[in-house]
C-alpha cells in the first residue's frame, strides 16, 4: 500500500511539473499599438457615380469625429484608376478604401496585372446601380444565338460583367461563355478605353462597354448594333474594403470605421442627385489638378452626372447573395483558384452593429 501511494503522489507531481512548464514559459504576446492615424481612399469618377459615403463623410466630418474616440486621425486620399488604387492596397498605403466590387474582385484574383492580392476583404456595402450593360455587335451578328464560337471582349478583367453576360446568356440561349464550358469566347483586355480599338480592328466580334463608348464603337464600326445584357435588378458597384491587419488587430476601430460609415449613408441619402453630382464634379476636378497635375481638361455636365445618380441606391450593406454567386462563377471560371468567399468579404463586425 506505501508503494502504490507514493508512486500515484509521484505521478501526479510530475504532472503537475509538466503541465506548469507549457503555458508558464510562453511569452503572450503583445498587442499591436493602436495607429495614430489610418488612411481612407475612394476612387474619383467621372460620369459613374463615386461613394456618397466618402464624399459626404469627409465633407462633414464623420469619421473624424467616430475615430476622435479612439484619438485617431483620418488621411484621406482621392485616387483613380487601378494602375493607382491596386498599388496602394499592394503596398499597404491604405487602411480603408471605397472601390468598384469589379475592381477589387481584380485585386483578389490572380489572372491581372492587377491582382494576386489577400490583405484586403470587403466590410461593407456602399452603392448598387440598376443600369445593365451594353454589347456592341458587328455586322453579321443579329442575335445573342449568332455569339457561337465568337470572341467577346470585356473591359477591365470585369469578372461582375462576365457573370452578367453568363446570366443573360443562361436566360436567353443556350450558350455559355468558355470560362465555364461555353463556346462564346471571353477576351479581357485591361483598359476599357483599348477596348473600342480591339473592335475596330477586329480583335473581338461583340464588346461590353458604357457610356460614351458604346456610341464610339457604333460609329466606327458600320452596321454595328447594340444589345441590352441585363444582369441582376441591383447589381453591387462600390464596396468598403479594408486591410486584414487592421481588421484583426483593431476590432473596435473598424467598427468605429463601420459606425461612422452607416452614418455617412445616413446623411448621403437625404442629398439630392443634383448635390452629389457637384460633389463628384468638384472631387474628379480635384483629382485631375492636384494628383496629377493636368492644366487642360474637361470635366462632364453636372446633368450627366445627376442623370447617373438616379440609376444607384446608396446601401450600408453588401448585397450577400451576389457576392457569394460571384465568387462561385469566379471559382468555376478558374479565375479565383485557392481562394473561396472568406478570402474576398468579411461581415463579422458589420453584424455586431446593432
Amino acid at each position: 500500500m506505501i508503494t502504490k501511494k507514493y508512486s500515484f503522489l509521484t505521478i501526479v507531481l510530475i504532472l503537475l511539473f509538466l503541465s506548469g512548464c507549457g503555458p508558464q514559459d510562453t511569452e503572450t504576446q503583445p498587442a499591436a499599438d493602436l495607429p495614430e492615424e489610418i488612411t481612407i481612399a475612394y476612387v474619383a469618377m467621372n460620369v459613374n457615380a463615386a461613394s456618397p459615403q466618402a464624399m459626404v463623410g469627409k465633407e462633414q466630418g464623420i469619421f473624424e469625429e467616430y475615430l476622435s474616440e479612439h484619438n485617431v486621425r483620418v488621411n484621406w486620399i482621392i485616387t483613380s484608376g487601378r494602375d493607382n488604387t491596386a498599388p496602394l492596397m499592394a503596398e499597404d498605403k491604405v487602411d480603408f478604401i471605397y472601390i468598384p466590387i469589379n475592381n477589387f474582385s481584380v485585386y483578389s484574383s490572380e489572372l491581372s496585372s492587377f491582382g494576386g492580392g489577400d490583405n484586403f476583404r470587403l466590410i461593407a456595402g456602399s452603392t448598387e446601380r440598376r443600369e445593365g450593360h451594353v454589347m456592341v455587335v458587328r455586322e453579321g451578328i443579329n442575335s445573342l444565338d449568332d455569339l457561337d464560337g465568337k470572341v467577346v471582349g470585356i473591359a477591365n478583367d470585369s469578372f461582375g460583367t462576365e457573370l452578367a453576360f453568363y446570366q443573360h446568356l443562361k436566360r436567353e440561349t443556350d450558350l455559355l461563355p468558355d470560362s465555364v464550358g461555353g463556346t462564346v469566347e471571353i477576351k479581357f483586355q485591361d483598359y476599357i478605353s483599348l477596348l473600342n480599338e480591339g473592335f475596330n480592328d477586329g480583335e473581338y466580334d461583340a464588346i461590353i462597354t458604357r457610356g460614351g463608348l458604346v456610341n464610339q464603337a457604333l460609329e466606327e464600326n458600320e452596321n454595328s448594333q447594340k444589345i441590352e445584357i441585363s444582369g441582376m435588378e441591383l447589381e453591387p458597384f462600390i464596396g468598403l474594403v479594408a486591410r486584414k491587419y487592421i481588421i484583426d488587430n483593431f476590432p473596435e476601430l473598424t467598427k468605429s470605421v463601420l459606425r461612422a460609415h452607416i452614418k455617412a449613408s445616413e446623411e448621403a441619402l437625404t442629398k439630392t442627385p443634383e448635390y452629389l453630382a457637384e460633389k463628384q464634379i468638384e472631387d474628379y476636378e480635384y483629382y485631375l489638378k492636384e494628383v496629377l497635375g493636368a492644366i487642360d481638361y474637361e470635366l462632364p455636365s453636372e446633368e450627366r452626372v445627376a442623370r447617373t445618380w438616379t440609376t444607384v441606391d446608396i446601401v450600408s450593406s453588401p448585397n450577400f447573395d451576389y457576392l457569394e454567386e460571384l465568387i462561385d462563377y469566379m471559382q468555376r471560371g478558374g479565375y479565383y483558384q485557392g481562394k473561396d468567399l472568406d478570402n474576398f468579404v468579411d461581415l463579422r463586425l458589420l453584424n455586431e452593429i446593432p
